[in-house]
C-alpha cells in the first residue's frame, strides 16, 4: 500500500454533512428550516451510504484481499443505485450504475478511484438537493415522489400474480421467514376502486416487488404464459423501484415475453416455487430490506 494510493483517496468517512450547513455562508437565502423536514429521510440514507462507502476504503486499505473490497463494493453500488431510483429517479440511478471502471493496473487504486467516483456523485447531488430542494420536492415535474420522502423500514414487498395460489407461500415466507410487510391485490377491498389508483398505491407503498409468473394462459401456438397483468406489473414495478429491487419468480417452460432475457429471475419447477426461497432471500438481503 503505497502513499500515492493514499494520496487518490478521498475519505468518505469524513465527508461534510452538507445539509448540516444549510444557511451558513454569506449571502445563503436557504436553511434546512426552509425545507421543514421534507427532505430529511433524502439527507439522511445519502449521508449513510456515504459513510459506508468510506468504511469499504478504509477495510480495502487494511486487507490484501482486493476480490473481497471489490464484492463489498460491488454489492454497496446495487443497493445504492436501487434506492436512487426509488429515492430520485430512475435517470439518476443509471448515471450512478455507469459510473466507475477500470482507471488502473493496480487493484488498490483501480478500487479508490471507483470509490472516488462514486461518492462524488453523491456529494454533488446532495450538494443539488440542498441548492434547490425545490427541484426535487414532490410536484408536477419532481423527482422525489411523496411515498420516498418516508423511511424506507416503513415500505412492504408487493406480490404480483394471476391465478394460480403459488404466491401465497411467498407471502408466508416473506412475513413469516422476514418479518416483511406483503401487499397485494388481496391485501384490503378494492370494491369501486380504479385499477389505476390501486396501482399507484402500490408503487408508492412498496420498497420492492415479488412478480410471480405462471404457466395461465393457452396461446395459439399451444404453448402457456403468465397471465399478462403479471407482466405489466413486472415493467411498472422494475420502472419504479429498478431491476435489482423487482425480481420475478418464472415457472420453467412457459413462453417468455421478448425483454426478459436479462432481467433479474429465479425460476423454479412445477408448483415447487419454495426452490427460489434461498435465492429470493439472498436478493433481500442484498438490497438491505432484511439483515
Amino acid at each position: 500500500m503505497g502513499r500515492r494510493h493514499k494520496r487518490e483517496r478521498v475519505d468518505f468517512r469524513r465527508a461534510p454533512s452538507l445539509h448540516c450547513q444549510a444557511g451558513s455562508g454569506a449571502g445563503s437565502h436557504r436553511t434546512r428550516n426552509d425545507m421543514d423536514g421534507s427532505l430529511e429521510p433524502l439527507f439522511e440514507r445519502l449521508d449513510q451510504f456515504v459513510a459506508e462507502l468510506g468504511e469499504i476504503q478504509a477495510a480495502a486499505e487494511r486487507s490484501e484481499d482486493h476480490v473481497i473490497a471489490f464484492e463489498r463494493l460491488e454489492r454497496w453500488k446495487g443497493r445504492c443505485a436501487a434506492w436512487l431510483a426509488t429515492a430520485v429517479s430512475p435517470t439518476e440511478a443509471r448515471r450512478f450504475s455507469e459510473a466507475g471502471g477500470v482507471f488502473a493496473r493496480n487493484p488498490l487504486e483501480n478500487l479508490l478511484r471507483n470509490t472516488n467516483a462514486f461518492g462524488s456523485l453523491l456529494l454533488v447531488l446532495r450538494e443539488e438537493l440542498e441548492g434547490d430542494p425545490g427541484h426535487y420536492l414532490a410536484g408536477p415535474g419532481s423527482k422525489v415522489r411523496p411515498s420516498v420522502l418516508r423511511p424506507l423500514s416503513t415500505k412492504a414487498v408487493f406480490i404480483g400474480h394471476g391465478r394460480s395460489s403459488l404466491w401465497s407461500r411467498v407471502q408466508i415466507f416473506l412475513e413469516h421467514d422476514h418479518k416483511l410487510t406483503v401487499v397485494s391485490f388481496e391485501s384490503a377491498s378494492r370494491t369501486g376502486e380504479h385499477i389505476v389508483k390501486v396501482l399507484e398505491d402500490f408503487l408508492d407503498s412498496a420498497s420492492f416487488a415479488v412478480l410471480v409468473l405462471t404457466g395461465e394462459d393457452v396461446t395459439a401456438a399451444g404453448t402457456s404464459r403468465a397471465r399478462q397483468n403479471v407482466v405489466h406489473e413486472a415493467g411498472l414495478f422494475q420502472g419504479r423501484l429498478g431491476f435489482n429491487r423487482a425480481v420475478l419468480l418464472v415457472e420453467e417452460g412457459i413462453e417468455e415475453f421478448s425483454n426478459i432475457d436479462g432481467l433479474q429471475q429465479i425460476r423454479f419447477t412445477g408448483d415447487g416455487i419454495q426452490q427460489t426461497f434461498y435465492e429470493l432471500g439472498r436478493v433481500l438481503r442484498r438490497e438491505g430490506i432484511v439483515a
